[in-house]
């Protein structure tokens, strides 16, 4: 199984973590806007440059948090499938083994 660097609950632990923070740089952003559909003509440049780096981080911890659930949820499911598919193969190989085997004995006896 490919195990994720952190542990089961360690993961979600860090997933439900960084939406809080996604949730309060949200949050952040509409104060923001808000201030600046409210502020004067002073205070724009701040405020919109404040929002781009808002929208920046917005952006990246969610696409972080998108690919550590992916990487999360291929370990559970290889670790789901793996086994079984290993027994099956097992099997498969030995079924393989056992007919030739079988054709050799029966080469050998003409």
């Amino acid at each position: 199984m490919s195990e994720h660097p952190l542990g089961d609950k360690d993961i979600l632990k860090w997933i439900q973590e960084n939406e809080d923070y996604v949730s309060l740089c949200q949050t952040d952003y509409f104060d923001t806007m808000m201030k600046l559909i409210d502020s004067k003509v002073g205070n724009r440049d701040a405020h919109i440059l404040k929002l781009r780096e808002l929208q920046t981080m917005i952006i990246l911890k969610t696409n972080h948090k998108q690919e550590q659930r992916l990487r999360y949820s291929k370990s559970i499911l290889e670790g789901a499938f793996t086994p079984k598919i290993k027994n099956m193969m097992k099997v498969s190989n030995l079924e393989k083994i056992k007919k030739l085997e079988k054709e050799i004995k029966e080469l050998d006896d003409e």
